[in-house]
């Protein structure tokens, strides 16, 4: 039986997205894909604003974990533009650094958590855990 579905540009999808994953750094968002695939989530992963339009519109996930340093705007600007257009997934920012004011930009903007990197594996996974059974 066929798993996935044809998408916009060209994206194919699972039936199901429990996670759709914004990270600039190739590196960290393999390794974030590695570890959430690990644990039994559905993961897709955006390189850029378009895609996670597109995914969005496609099949919305149960959570969008997005850096904040995503787009040359920034994660927080774009989430704050989905919320504009409706898009209600909740969200989890992550971010190099920032501190309090970027957190509470991004809670501003929609986030339903922040988070400091380094992410330490327990922490992203309880936090997604937590975004999801809200």
């Amino acid at each position: 039986m066929d798993q996935s579905v044809a998408g916009h540009a060209g994206i194919t999808t699972p039936h199901r997205i429990d996670i759709l994953l914004a990270e600039p750094d190739e590196a960290v968002r393999d390794s974030m894909q590695v570890l959430f695939e690990t644990v039994g989530f559905a993961v897709e992963s955006a390189r850029d604003a378009g895609q996670v339009e597109a995914l969005l519109l496609q099949q919305p996930p149960r959570c969008l974990v997005m850096a904040s340093e995503f787009t040359p705007h920034g994660g927080i600007a774009l989430l704050s533009q989905l919320r504009e257009h409706g898009f209600n997934v909740p969200a989890i920012i992550t971010a190099c650094r920032g501190g309090v004011p970027l957190a509470v930009e991004a809670m501003r903007a929609g986030a339903t958590d922040f988070l400091e990197k380094p992410l330490l594996d327990a922490r992203l996974l309880l936090a997604v855990k937590r975004v999801m059974s809200q």
